[in-house]
């Protein structure tokens, strides 16, 4: 008979849970807040005007004074509607909350808020274009470089084997020159699109994170030195 008493384990699935990252999703956080509008006008009235006189001068002027005459409020701030809502399936998320003994904290994506969804499907699109016109390029100069003549009629058009008096005629040594002067053209133009495709997909990249990361450090600062708003604690 064992009398040792069996070894303490943590039930198998919570060691699964432990070794898995935290599930996460996004939400919309909404803040309000409410500000007001004022206007102030110097009146004489009648020394005898009693209260209520006054006060229903007050709800005439109010009827009276156009709109546009209102001034804001600096110094009046209230909570308005401050809500949490499911995030839309294209949001992208701006800061991440980590949870530490029941105090919240947000960190900003600082390199993420650039990288969009459209905007990363437009530089694919982009960059399938550029493939596209490239692909091209190199074709015509295959077919170019393959073609030793051409078939002429009794004219001396281009037509088609098949056709009556076609005569398989070789390129003369100027036509030959004027087709390198066009494969010269096309290679400067795939040098370009070549540059295009370069820029779209490497340094941009580098140059994104960079500002990124200056912006996130000048918030930092920033936040660091602000005054709080009107009418907060």
């Amino acid at each position: 008979m064992n009398d040792q008493s069996p070894a303490t384990e943590r039930p198998m699935h919570a060691r699964t849970a432990s070794a898995q990252p935290a599930l996460t999703k996004n939400i919309r956080v909404v803040l309000r807040g409410l500000t007001a509008v004022e206007y102030v006008e110097v009146l004489q009235v009648p020394a005898d005007l009693s209260a209520s006189d006054l006060d229903r001068l007050v709800d005439e002027r109010y009827s009276a004074v156009d709109g546009g005459d209102f001034q804001g409020d600096p110094e009046y701030w209230e909570r308005g509607d401050c809500r949490h809502e499911a995030a839309a399936a294209g949001d992208v998320a701006q800061g991440i909350v980590t949870v530490a003994n029941g105090n919240f904290s947000v960190s900003t994506i600082a390199a993420a808020a650039p990288q969009t969804v459209a905007t990363t499907q437009a530089r694919a699109d982009e960059a399938l274009a550029l493939f596209e016109q490239m692909d091209q390029q190199l074709e015509s100069m295959q077919a170019g470089s393959a073609a030793t003549g051409r078939w002429l009629d009794g004219h001396g058009h281009e037509c088609d084997e098949t056709d009556p008096g076609a005569t398989w005629t070789p390129y003369d040594l100027e036509e030959q020159q004027a087709w390198l002067e066009t494969v010269a053209s096309d290679l400067a133009e795939l040098k370009r699109l070549a540059q295009q495709l370069r820029q779209l997909v490497a340094p941009r990249d580098a140059t994104i994170i960079d500002q990124a990361s200056e912006v996130s450090g000048d918030e930092e600062q920033d936040s660091s030195t602000s005054s709080p708003r009107p009418g907060s604690p």
